[in-house]
């Protein structure tokens, strides 16, 4: 579960950067796009602004062949699992709402309620942190204060590491459904929501993010 104000929450490309870097429209310099009648034009914020703008979530407009992105020198990341039980969920979650809304933007988290290893409903905290070592276990360590851990995985990794953690849980020839939606706060009500869809769910493969 990722809660956002930006309008644009619906559209563009998540990732573990997102509150340092933005989303991935956020980083589009330019694209090389080719139209429903084959032309071939590139848009940028001065060229065919209107048609750059729309490819950045305003719809289907055509296919792009190409695009210009902008980069960030990281190296390395600090990231991995924390997974609370199932009876600790509403102290957890609301914890984590309340330590959101301070974190500092070097810092993500995916949050919501995976299985287990014994294939249970618990809740998962998957933080990211992208600047020096030191500061960084800090800040992480008080998302493990939320509650008991049942088990925490984290260390410093390549951020293509970072990319392959949920890598794991895809499995080759498994069907997969997604269903997305937006939440400007994640309120006491929504969670009580999303604690009875982790215990009322009907198979292990589920998961509530």
């Amino acid at each position: 579960m990722r809660v956002s104000t930006r309008r644009e929450v619906n559209y563009g490309g998540y990732g573990p950067l997102l509150p340092r870097f933005g989303l991935a429209l956020d980083n589009l310099l330019g694209a090389k796009i080719v139209l429903a009648d084959v032309q071939v034009v590139f848009v940028d914020s001065s060229q065919n602004s209107e048609l750059f703008w729309a490819i950045r979530g305003g719809g289907n407009f055509g296919v792009v062949t190409s695009m210009l992105v902008r980069l960030y020198p990281i190296e390395k990341v600090l990231a991995g699992f924390i997974l609370f039980p199932m009876a600790e969920a509403m102290s957890v979650l609301t914890g984590y709402c309340k330590f959101a809304s301070s974190a500092p933007e070097e810092l993500s988290v995916i949050g919501g309620i995976v299985s287990a290893p014994d294939g249970k409903p618990c809740v998962l905290l998957a933080p990211t942190w992208s600047r020096e070592l030191k500061r960084g276990e800090e800040v992480v360590a008080g998302l493990e204060r939320l509650g008991t851990p049942l088990f925490t995985q984290l260390s410093w990794m390549k951020f293509q590491g970072q990319l392959a953690l949920f890598g794991a849980q895809l499995v080759e020839g498994r069907h997969y459904f997604l269903r997305t939606r937006s939440l400007a706060a994640l309120s006491t009500e929504a969670i009580s929501h999303f604690i009875a869809a982790g215990n009322g769910r009907t198979s292990s493969q589920w998961a509530l993010m």
